[in-house]
């Protein structure tokens, strides 16, 4: 609402959308793309290595319980 209040005391535009965007609009932009995209990157990889971790336990808590059974020949 502000925005379009500004365009028509500055030039009598009267939609929101006949008001350019800043210079550096489209890299800010893309930037904060990137930077979203790295962290999503980043968290879905952390969470992947916490389920591998997770797989490794079992797995090794398994072998100890195998290892430790008795042998029933």
């Amino acid at each position: 609402m502000t925005g379009r209040i500004l365009a028509l005391l500055l030039g009598g535009q009267t939609s929101a959308w006949d008001v350019p965007p800043p210079p550096d609009y489209p890299q800010r932009t893309l930037e904060w793309y990137l930077d979203r995209t790295r962290d999503a990157q980043a968290e879905r990889e952390q969470r992947a290595i916490e389920r591998l971790e997770a797989h490794w336990r079992v797995a090794r808590e398994a072998q100890r319980i195998i290892d430790e059974a008795p042998c029933h020949d």
